[in-house]
């Protein structure tokens, strides 16, 4: 929600201010990637976001719904470095990262690979979805 209310102002700006340079926007879904800062297993558990999938899945309850379209960490950096390259004679450019996630096929996975623990109700087979549909 924070990148719509961003382009809705920064659109107000480039209407009311007339600046000398160009105003792109990338929107990636929810970024999920390597996290250099998390060194280990038990970092994992507090310092990464990317967790809250398995959370989900083993009861822990999420304090929001999981994002139902992501984007690659490189594939983010790299659009935002191409776009503060860009000619400054081009036009403004505006670029959604992101792919739809279909959770319910990975519960089948799941259950092929930790069966027993599985049919023990370890793992619940849903996850609440906050769908974003993006319209070019």
């Amino acid at each position: 929600m924070a990148n719509m209310v961003e382009v809705h102002d920064s659109g107000e700006f480039v209407k009311t201010q007339d600046p000398s340079f160009t105003v792109s926007h990338v929107v990636p879904g929810y970024t999920s990637g390597r996290n250099e800062l998390v060194h280990d297993a038990a970092m994992t558990q507090t310092q990464n976001s990317s967790n809250f999938m398995a959370m989900d899945m083993l009861g822990g309850g999420l304090p929001m719904a999981i994002h139902g379209s992501f984007a690659y960490l490189d594939d983010v950096a790299e659009t935002h470095l191409r776009v503060a390259l860009l000619d400054p004679a081009t036009e403004p450019t505006d670029f959604v990262i992101a792919s739809e996630v279909n959770y319910t096929t990975i519960f089948d996975h799941i259950e092929e690979g930790f069966h027993k623990a599985f049919a023990a109700g370890v793992f619940e087979r849903e996850a609440e979805v906050f769908k974003i549909t993006f319209d070019s």
